[in-house]
């Protein structure tokens, strides 16, 4: 498990998609990309935002979830 938290991730894919959305623009522009393909492209980063919020949303719940319960031998495999 990543040491970054999900704020942190959120932050930095919110810079990158800034960045991004820029040269794409440049790109289409110069005619070296179409607007469907930065459309798609930064569509796809902003997914990746939606996934990290949601994964912040339900982190307590899904911690819960996989944490090792008493008698579970498969759990506590993957604890150690």
């Amino acid at each position: 498990m990543s040491g970054v938290s999900l704020t942190r991730q959120i932050t930095a894919m919110h810079g990158e998609i800034t960045i991004r959305r820029r040269e794409l623009l440049e790109e289409v522009r110069r005619g070296r990309a179409k607007e469907a393909q930065a459309a798609y492209a930064i569509e796809s980063l902003e997914a990746v935002v939606e996934t990290l919020k949601w994964l912040q949303q339900n982190e307590t719940k899904i911690r819960a979830a996989c944490a090792p319960t008493n008698g579970d031998a498969l759990s506590k495999a993957r604890a150690q």
